[in-house]
């Protein structure tokens, strides 16, 4: 989910791919699988909450 919120991730495999659409946390845009909003929400939560959790201990 990093890496696909970065651009253009061709590597990820498509039954991957498949689920996170399925689970809302992707999309397919121009015939390639892309994050989603509900995906982008959740990396940046994800690196929010580290980033927290790293400075208070």
């Amino acid at each position: 989910m990093k890496r696909m919120n970065r651009g253009p991730y061709p590597a990820l495999a498509e039954a991957v791919g498949l689920r996170l659409i399925e689970l809302g946390l992707a999309v397919t845009r121009s015939g390639e699988i892309g994050i989603s909003r509900q995906g982008r929400e959740l990396v940046i939560t994800t690196l929010l909450n580290a980033r927290q959790d790293d400075a208070a201990g």
